[in-house]
């Protein structure tokens, strides 16, 4: 298996925008918004952390996306796609983009803005 490493200029070229973040979003933020011919379907979040655990320096990616359902919203998010040095754990970024699309189909693709018309 072809190990890759997960990084901000790997996001960047799968069309993630890096925001200015507060500690509240995590060390790093980026997001790519996913629309189609009807309306801006959703947002995927990316946050990055750096954390330290007894003196071991580690560090990890989360990625969330959050519908807007007639009863509420709800928000999804990845836990341990990635390993802690960002090498792939068995999973891409293009399987976490793949799975959100997923959701949000099955979730009869709940729009979070059409387009004029």
């Amino acid at each position: 298996m072809n190990k890759k490493t997960i990084s901000a200029l790997l996001l960047e070229d799968l069309g993630y925008k890096e925001y200015k973040n507060n500690p509240s979003v995590g060390d790093r933020f980026f997001q790519k918004k996913f629309t189609d011919k009807k309306g801006v379907k959703y947002f995927i979040n990316v946050k990055h952390f750096y954390y330290s655990n007894n003196g071991k320096q580690s560090r990890f990616w989360d990625f969330s996306m959050q519908l807007e359902l007639e009863k509420g919203s709800v928000n999804f998010e990845t836990i341990q796609w990635f390993n802690q040095n960002g090498e792939y754990s068995g999973r891409n970024v293009e399987d976490v983009e793949e799975y959100f699309e997923w959701l949000w189909q099955k979730h009869d693709k709940p729009y979070c803005k059409l387009f004029g018309g």
